[in-house]
């Protein structure tokens, strides 16, 4: 009876073990997967944010810079034929163009651009395309965006140049900020496409 007892609080002291043993391991697991869950949710919490501000700062970039009324002045120049002496101008204004205007950090009007605090994105395959056009310095993406493109650009008696604008003068310098613009690519092409560096020859 004793024997019986005893083996009887024997087993309940190694179920109760086994219990605690099993109870432990699946506390310590579940703590592990909360753990990781909290870090992909903020890591996907900080992704959407970065991904939207800097989304965010390149259109109230080019908002800033472009009017509607520069945008409305740009489509209604299209088709124009170019003189002799407009051609040559246009030439003389585009080839003054440095990289410099061409090639920068985007940034909200009257804040420092925010690429360098993200720069360790920029050969994050996610990010690639919007960090080449917003952050092409911290990149060290300027030759991506300034050298030829497989944009053919328009040809005038055989020379690459610049439309003008109804007061006679090209203002494609102006807005050389467009040339990397996705959104404005094709309309540059079109107008400004020795300033963007958009033909062959250049």
């Amino acid at each position: 009876m004793a024997q019986d007892k005893n083996e009887k609080v024997a087993k309940n002291i190694s179920n109760e073990l086994s219990q605690k043993n099993v109870s432990g391991r699946m506390n310590r697991a579940m703590s592990k997967a909360k753990t990781e869950m909290i870090q992909e949710d903020l890591d996907k919490q900080m992704s959407r944010v970065m991904s939207k501000e800097l989304t965010q700062m390149g259109q109230e970039d080019v908002d800033e810079q472009m009017s509607r009324a520069m945008r409305k002045e740009l489509a209604q120049k299209m088709n124009k034929v170019l003189t002799k002496e407009a051609n040559e101008e246009s030439i003389a204004d585009a080839t003054n163009i440095s990289t410099s205007e061409l090639c920068y950090d985007s940034a909200l009007p009257g804040r420092e651009s925010d690429c360098t605090k993200y720069g360790y994105l920029c050969d994050n395959i996610l990010y690639y395309n919007l960090m080449t056009w917003q952050c092409p310095v911290t990149c060290d993406r300027c030759s991506d965006l300034i050298t030829s493109s497989p944009r053919t650009g328009k040809l005038t008696n055989g020379t690459c140049v610049d439309l003008k604008g109804s007061n006679g003068h090209s203002d494609c310098r102006r807005y050389a900020m467009l040339c990397r613009d996705p959104r404005y690519a094709s309309l540059m092409a079109t107008e400004c496409p020795k300033t963007c560096k958009y033909c062959s020859e250049h």
